[in-house]
């Protein structure tokens, strides 16, 4: 089995293993499980074993998480140098912490807004050597993490930290191992390392994680307990960046083992509510201000005073445009028929998009249309807009400024539900009813829109057969192609990749970002694409989420797991790795 060193150790231990081979892992998650999930497929390793964030987050396709041992301690952790202070609140106003990620970061600026918290990158022995050089005051980090380097609780200075002042990761302290969901022999040797108590805490956990929406630079938290009597114990805070200072929300819930799924999607629908609440108070607060500026400052006070109260009275967003109540995310309209007055709550940053509150009880995203000009519209905060409505998720809505294209109807019409489909399956009927830079979207007449991969652009109300790739129930997504898709060869290993040949491959846009684009082109690392590399002359609109391109390899950097690509055929070879 592929393991950490650490886990090595322990397993030989326990069962006297002799196969335990610890490997060097790319830094980022995404490149340590599609690197590991490559010794799987070749059949050169049984299971591995992942930590912490890791074992929360999702698990690739074909493989599941086999075991999980009983946790770690799953608190953060504090080490204070200062002297004369023992604890955070102990240390003067501006002393300087440190700590490993942006989580940490804004729960302690909420909570401790006279320290300065900054947020290092470094491995964990760089930001204890600089503690202890006097560079920081304190370092804040997780204890499991602390525990595995040879620390103990009875270490000098160290303190764990309740999380009620700081909420670790979600499956922070938890060790869990994956392995091909069809290796049965080795599935039986795993189930006897198996924790119930650690696995049913991780898969509420693992569930939460899947439905919450993060925007704006929020991060989450979260630890599942399972209490005495059976019940499981779910705290989750959202921490959301703000120019005064971080907004902590805390989200929390005691069910049976059974209401898992149920709760965690309570739970995702109360932080959309009061997201967008908090974003629409805020925008609100600026337009007073502007408005008056010269009011009396204790009417201010009286005011803000009175609308905290209101606020912790009910935790349901309050609707709008005289409603009675919210509309239900399952009662809405979400054919495009019905047109919805809507205020925008928020805007994504470079003009990528809004949300736009339609009333609902969650709020309907909205992205600019890519025209043939190139000239989209754009929202303003607090504008008032009408759209209209498609399920881009079976939580989540997508939002146009105009009417959608329809499908036209044949037979009962009935539409067809995600646990009915299978990938391959097709040809159906579908029109484009939005094509943006989160991706194009069609109407199969399916619950949910389609995202639809492929090689070539398509033209909104443009109307087309597809086939389906796959339908994540879980999710509540499904992804399209026009072609059926056939058994994909293994992933190409960075080895065997040569820079600035002349060899081209076919890939597939996974994320777009400010300066350029990340392509899945079958090898065990994504590549990146630069803005520069990208020829405009082929996609005059850039590039789209699922769009496929053709690429060449330009540089690779086997020790960090990277690979630069281009759409342009190289001119010359690279020297050295990296392009000179």
């Amino acid at each position: 089995a592929v393991l950490l060193d650490w886990v090595c150790r322990r397993l030989e231990a326990e069962e006297g293993g002799d196969a335990m081979v610890p490997v060097d892992l790319p830094e980022d998650n995404e490149g340590r499980l599609v690197m590991l999930q490559q010794y799987l497929n070749r059949r050169e390793v049984d299971f591995f074993a992942c930590a912490d964030e890791d074992v929360a987050g999702e698990i690739p396709r074909g493989l599941m998480l086999a075991a999980v041992l009983p946790r770690s301690e799953p608190n953060e952790a504090v080490i204070v140098k200062a002297a004369g202070a023992s604890s955070l609140e102990d240390l003067p106003a501006g002393a300087a912490v440190c700590v490993s990620c942006e989580r940490q970061r804004l729960q302690l600026l909420a909570r401790y807004p006279h320290l300065q918290v900054e947020h290092s990158n470094a491995a964990l022995q760089t930001q204890l050597r600089r503690l202890h050089s006097g560079d920081y005051d304190a370092c804040v980090t997780s204890a499991a993490g602390l525990y595995r380097w040879g620390f103990s609780r009875a270490s000098a200075g160290l303190q764990l930290l309740d999380v009620c002042k700081v909420m670790p990761a979600f499956g922070q302290g938890v060790v869990g191992f994956v392995c091909r969901a069809t290796d049965e022999a080795t599935l039986r040797f795993l189930k006897g390392l198996d924790d119930p108590t650690a696995r049913s805490c991780v898969e509420a956990e693992r569930e939460l994680v899947r439905r919450l929406e993060l925007l704006g630079g929020s991060v989450a938290g979260g630890l599942a307990q399972l209490r005495p009597d059976g019940q499981v114990h779910l705290q989750c805070v959202v921490a959301r960046p703000s120019p005064d200072a971080p907004t902590i929300t805390l989200l929390e819930r005691v069910f049976a083992l059974e209401d898992t799924q149920k709760t965690a999607r309570e739970m995702a629908k109360e932080w959309a509510g009061q997201m967008v609440q908090s974003m629409l108070s805020d925008m609100a607060t600026k337009q007073d201000g502007r408005r008056g500026a010269s009011t009396d400052a204790d009417a201010d006070l009286e005011s803000d005073s009175d609308s905290e109260e209101s606020s912790d009275e009910s935790k349901v967003l309050p609707p709008f445009n005289d409603a009675e109540q919210r509309v239900q995310a399952d009662e809405m309209d979400t054919a495009g028929v019905t047109c919805y007055e809507g205020v925008v709550a928020t805007v994504f940053p470079n003009g990528s998009g809004a949300l736009v509150d339609v009333n609902s009880e969650v709020p309907a995203r909205w992205h600019p249309e890519k025209e043939a000009n190139g000239d989209g519209q754009v929202l303003r905060l607090g504008s008032e807009v009408s759209v209209y409505c498609c399920r881009m998720q079976r939580h989540r809505l997508l939002a146009f400024s105009e009417q959608p294209p329809r499908l036209l109807q044949r037979g009962t019409g009935e539409r067809l539900l995600l646990e009915e489909l299978k990938p391959g399956e097709g040809p159906f009927r579908a029109v484009v009813i939005s094509r943006t830079a989160a991706g194009v979207f069609v109407d199969f007449n399916c619950e949910v829109a389609g995202r639809l991969v492929g090689p070539r652009s398509h033209s909104r109300g443009e109307e087309l057969r597809v086939f389906c790739l796959a339908a994540n129930t879980s999710l509540g997504t499904c992804t399209v192609a026009t072609q059926r898709q056939e058994k994909a060869p293994p992933r190409k290993r960075l080895e065997e990749l040569v820079a600035g040949a002349d060899t081209c491959f076919k890939g597939t846009v996974r994320r777009v970002t400010g300066h350029g684009a990340l392509i899945d082109f079958n090898a065990e690392a994504m590549g990146y694409i630069d803005a520069l590399d990208i020829d405009i002359d082929a996609l005059p609109d850039g590039l789209i989420v699922g769009h496929e391109v053709t690429v060449f390899v330009t540089s690779t950097d086997v020790t960090r797991r990277r690979v630069r690509l281009s759409m342009f055929r190289p001119r010359s070879a690279s020297v050295g790795g990296w392009r000179q």
